[in-house]
C-alpha cells in the first residue's frame, strides 16, 4: 500500500502452485467498509483476524508516541513499534 499524488495505491499478489493456464479473464479487487475484499466477479474474501490484532497494536503504539515530546529520546524509542506495525500488517497473508 503506497500513497501517490493521485491517492492510495494497493498492490495484491497471488502465489499459485504449478502452471496455470491463461484464460484471459481479469478480476478487479475493491477494498470496502462492510466487506473487506470484494472481487469484480461478485465473490468476497475475509481478512484474517490477525490483521485486527495488529491494527489495534499499531493504534496503541501511535497513541503512546503522540504523548512523547518530539525530538526526545523517548519519542524516538516510541517510534520503533509504530514503524514495525506497518511492516507487520503488510506481510499478513490472506488464505
Amino acid at each position: 500500500m503506497t500513497r501517490t499524488a493521485i491517492g492510495w495505491q494497493v498492490s495484491i499478489g497471488c502465489l499459485t502452485e504449478g502452471e496455470q493456464p491463461d484464460n484471459g479473464a481479469t478480476v478487479g479487487v475493491e477494498r470496502g467498509v462492510t466487506m473487506p475484499l470484494m472481487l469484480s466477479d461478485g465473490s468476497s474474501c475475509e481478512l484474517p483476524h490477525e490483521i485486527e490484532r495488529l491494527e489495534r497494536k499499531h493504534r496503541r503504539a501511535q497513541r503512546v508516541m503522540a504523548r512523547r515530546k518530539r525530538g526526545s529520546q523517548r519519542h524516538k524509542k516510541a517510534m520503533e513499534p509504530v514503524r514495525r506495525g506497518g511492516d507487520e500488517t503488510r506481510t499478513v497473508q490472506v488464505a
